[in-house]
């Protein structure tokens, strides 16, 4: 850059060096006040010229300088946005698609209405009747089973099939709950609701009366602790 202004500025210092008498090389001296108009004018123009391409030379240097790497750096914004938003749309069409896939061996190793989920050997079954936890799970006891004990294996398929069967009520009731000690959230096959769970603001304990646990739609199917009196759709499981 430079480099560029000073040669641009080099013949502006030449031009403007020249003696106002230099273009009087007439031999008639009549014409030498004349002729030094000339000049004056000739030169006056000559440096305007310069000025105007010097100056835009250098902004047209500059805004290219400048406006170039903001100009890089926002198409590799753009090119990795669209391929994070590819990568997140491919991501969803295999979960929606696990979601939907019936992994049971028939209904001659579940009961009526309910699935085997192969990797844990279990049949399980989504309700969509809004009950609260202490009825839901009076219907899990009724069908030989309880409300759904979720684990790392099956946590994410069982969040994808509530998102996408189970909206009636707003949440989906599972077996976890503080009701023994409050606090200490247990499964009910007896197994710590991990962390991993759980909803990052979650559990709160509003009100003090929050003591079971569901999938909750507000926050996009992870774990919250809710009154137990809410009512919800629900998971049971056979083992």
């Amino acid at each position: 850059m430079r480099i560029i202004i000073l040669v641009m500025i080099l013949p502006l210092q030449l031009l403007t060096s020249i003696p106002s008498s230099a273009g009087n090389s007439s031999t008639d001296n009549s014409f030498g006040d004349q002729g030094s108009s000339y000049s004056s004018v000739n030169m006056l123009l000559g440096n305007s010229l310069c000025k105007s391409v010097f100056q835009q030379d250098v902004g047209n240097a500059l805004k290219e300088f400048c406006l170039e790497p903001s100009k890089r750096a926002n198409e590799l914004y753009k090119a990795a946005t669209t391929k994070l938003k590819s990568l997140e749309k491919s991501i969803d069409d295999v979960l929606g698609q696990l979601a939907t896939v019936k992994l049971s061996t028939g209904n001659a190793t579940c009961r009526t209405g309910y699935e085997r989920y192969q990797a844990d050997q279990f049949c399980y079954r989504l309700y969509n009747n809004c009950l609260t936890w202490s009825e839901a799970r009076k219907v899990c006891k009724q069908d030989g089973g309880d409300l759904i004990s979720l684990n790392h294996h099956n946590f994410l398929f069982f969040q994808r099939l509530t998102r996408s069967k189970g909206d009636a009520c707003i949440g989906v009731w599972v077996g976890a709950t503080d009701i023994d000690k409050e606090g200490k959230w247990n499964w009910l096959n007896g197994e710590s609701v991990g962390s991993i769970f759980w909803h990052p603001r979650q559990p709160d304990n509003s009100g003090g009366k929050e003591h079971c646990g569901d999938l909750s739609k507000p926050f996009n199917y992870l774990m919250n602790d809710q009154t137990c009196s809410s009512r919800r759709d629900f998971l049971c499981q056979i083992a």
